[in-house]
């Protein structure tokens, strides 16, 4: 089966779960244009991810469902759109290396790329090493760490907003054991003390 073929196909599930939507609101079914922007909106999502969000619908909602209900019922739609986010803060970082350079370190206002920013990329190495071949990893690299420590802010946890103790005591730890021998000793304290 071609590309062509497997979209035609695709197009027609969609299509059928539509129409079992609109048999069971008892709504008129819309133009092509109205179902082309289904088709488009949804075109991410494997079909069983799109049965189960509208059988979701169906079992809270009395009114057809808009596009943005049933994309708010798929799985991992928080991950798309935080990966979304990153994917346009990384750009935002490209491009503020391409127009200021090293001379001065920007203000980052996303509280995330600002943590990343100071903590996993240096201003100044990031500019220096900056290369159109380097792009797409950090472009790739960048997402991984956003995301990942989105999820830790959203747990409670991580670098951004744990006690000042527990930062300088993680990032001892990489300085060697053997400038604090009783590293462990102060890392278990300072674990039951946020904890506590």
């Amino acid at each position: 089966m071609n590309a062509k073929s497997k979209k035609i196909e695709r197009q027609r599930e969609i299509d059928l779960v539509l129409t079992k939507m609109f048999a069971y609101y008892q709504t008129e079914v819309y133009d092509a244009g109205v179902l082309d922007l289904y088709h488009q909106a949804l075109e991410g999502y494997r079909i069983e991810e799109i049965r189960t969000a509208c059988t979701t619908h169906i079992k809270t909602s009395k009114w057809f469902p808009k596009i943005s209900e049933i994309l708010d019922l798929m799985p991992n739609q928080h991950v798309a759109q935080i990966e979304s986010t990153a994917r346009a803060q990384a750009a935002m970082v490209l491009q503020m290396i391409r127009t200021m350079g090293s001379r001065f370190g920007p203000y980052w206002a996303d509280p995330i790329t600002d943590a990343l920013m100071n903590s996993r990329w240096k201003w100044t190495s990031l500019c220096e090493t900056s290369t159109s071949e380097n792009e797409v990893w950090f472009i790739k690299e960048f997402i991984v760490s956003y995301v990942a420590l989105a999820d830790q802010q959203q747990a409670g946890v991580g670098m951004l907003g744990a006690p000042e103790k527990l930062k300088q005591l993680a990032v001892g730890l990489f300085k060697g054991v053997k400038n604090n021998p009783h590293v462990f000793d102060d890392l278990k304290a300072a674990l039951a003390e946020v904890k506590g």
